[in-house]
């Protein structure tokens, strides 16, 4: 008699875990279908082999962004500003102690330079052309990759 009650119990449960995955079942979304092709796509467009060729012709690219960029000038900039002693004597000798700080002064210097290349003897050119084939021929590498 208790192995009947056991086995009744047994069924019970199961019959109610039955009942309460039905609900969850029922609510399931459809899964979409994918062909080949679609598959292929997807495998493509998440492929990291892909995406490193791709980020070779982002770098092709800015290579030639560079080279358009020596044409203009350049321009540099140097801005200095801070206490200084008065300088007294020589490289030698000095009257100063340097544990005063008596005299300290203000000291700012400010200096630029424009460099602006008038004649570079084809470098500017053909580094343009260098950067252009690049990119085509990193455009080539993510084509084969696709393939």
């Amino acid at each position: 008699m208790l192995s009947k009650i056991k086995k009744g119990i047994f069924l019970t449960s199961i019959v109610f875990m039955c009942l309460a995955l039905l609900p969850v079942l029922s609510f399931a979304q459809d899964v979409p279908e994918y062909s080949l092709d679609d598959c292929v796509d997807m495998a493509l467009k998440f492929s990291p082999q892909i995406k490193e060729v791709a980020q070779e012709l982002e770098m092709a690219k800015t290579r030639l962004e560079e080279a358009k960029g020596w044409q203009y000038p350049q321009l540099d900039m140097l801005g200095l500003f801070g206490p200084a002693p008065e300088a007294r004597g020589n490289q030698l000798f000095s009257p100063n102690k340097s544990d005063e700080i008596d005299g300290l002064g203000v000291f700012g210097s400010v200096s630029g330079t424009v460099i602006q290349p008038i004649y570079t003897f084809g470098k500017i050119t053909e580094a343009k052309k260098a950067a252009s084939h690049g990119i085509k021929v990193d455009q080539s590498r993510v084509r084969q990759k696709a393939t």
